[in-house]
């Protein structure tokens, strides 16, 4: 009898053990792994200035980076939630963002990093092609050890549960309840509270450039002999001062009339010089200017009508799009001048 009853207590010890076995391989499981939404973008600002000199941020900063294979590529990040919190950027500086991809394709900046070129921190470049994120750590043999210690302790108190006799209880007699009387309640009347307005705030805009071209002329119509003056305004509509400012106007002229009298003088730090391609074809064009804030600069030529006719003109602000611009779709204005 006694060695039947040592045996049932060594098979619920196998029994105990390999309950620990299968939670400690339960604990040990592999983690799963994901991707990663965010990722460090490091490459070399581009603002079209010469190198060293003081860029203007706006909401969008432009970059050459490499990606892991070492291809260079140039694209533009959406800086405008950390703008404010940027330092001083030249042309040709190492930045070194954290980023991540908007529904419409565009890379927004989040934050910035100081780990530009650390082991660990290789930049894959402007897209997410090729990028994993590391494996989640596994889970230690000592993890899954302090998990399975818990589980004999819960596997013997359900045991001791199960095998508990309840002890009966005598019945005994109960006497009746007595009714009692509740008298009805007085409803209390509920205090409404004022709502109290939530003001509204309004975001400050970001600071932004915007460059504007109008193109006129006078008198209209001009007279053959009189001089006629052909003129070009540049507006900045943006609230930061706009540098490096360059002006392009092409005039188109039948037979080589009008013919050229003057070029704009210096103003605002332009400086005009004129290029004549054909008898026809005459470009006239202003580097180094400076637009400040809200201001606008007037540049204007001189121009003498040696026969009845007309001559058609172009001007462009910012032709090569160096200049980072809320709106790049009012660069452009033309006019046409006739002459009796």
């Amino acid at each position: 009898m006694g060695g039947l009853r040592g045996r049932r207590v060594r098979w619920r010890w196998v029994a105990l053990l390999a309950l620990v076995v299968g939670l400690g391989s339960v604990a040990l499981a592999p983690a799963s792994i994901g991707l990663s939404e965010d990722f460090q973008v490091e490459g070399t600002v581009d603002c079209g200035v010469r190198s060293g000199r003081r860029c203007t941020i706006g909401d969008t900063l432009v970059l050459w980076t490499a990606d892991v294979s070492g291809v260079r590529e140039r694209g533009a990040v959406d800086v405008s939630w950390i703008r404010r919190g940027l330092p001083t950027l030249e042309q040709d500086d190492l930045v070194c963002l954290e980023v991540r991809h908007l529904p419409d394709g565009r890379l927004q900046a989040i934050g910035r990093t100081d780990l530009c070129g650390l082991p660990g921190t290789v930049n894959p470049g402007l897209t997410t092609e090729d990028r994993e994120a590391p494996e989640q750590p596994k889970p230690t043999e000592e993890d899954g050890a302090s998990q399975a210690v818990a589980a004999p302790t819960a596997t013997a108190s359900a045991t001791a549960s199960a095998t508990a006799t309840a002890t009966p209880v005598p019945m005994q007699e109960v006497a009746p309840a007595t009714p009692t009387l509740t008298p009805p309640a007085t409803a209390t009347p509920t205090l409404t509270p004022t709502p109290t307005a939530t003001p509204t705030l309004t975001p400050t805009p970001a600071p932004f450039i915007n460059l504007t071209v109008d193109k006129t002329h006078s008198p209209e119509p001009g007279t053959v002999g009189q001089p006629l003056t052909s003129t070009v305004t540049v507006t900045n509509t943006g609230t930061l001062v706009a540098t490096g400012v360059v002006v392009r106007d092409v005039f188109v002229r039948p037979a080589g009339n009008p013919q050229f009298i003057s070029l704009p003088p210096p103003s605002s730090g332009f400086a005009c010089d004129f290029t004549t391609a054909t008898a026809v074809l005459v470009e006239v064009t202003c580097t180094g200017g400076t637009v400040a804030a809200g201001g606008s600069v007037t540049l204007e030529t001189g121009l003498n009508p040696l026969a009845p006719g007309a001559f058609t003109n172009t001007a462009t602000v910012d032709p090569g799009n160096l200049i980072p611009e809320s709106d790049e779709g009012d660069n452009v204005a033309t006019d046409t001048a006739t002459f009796t």
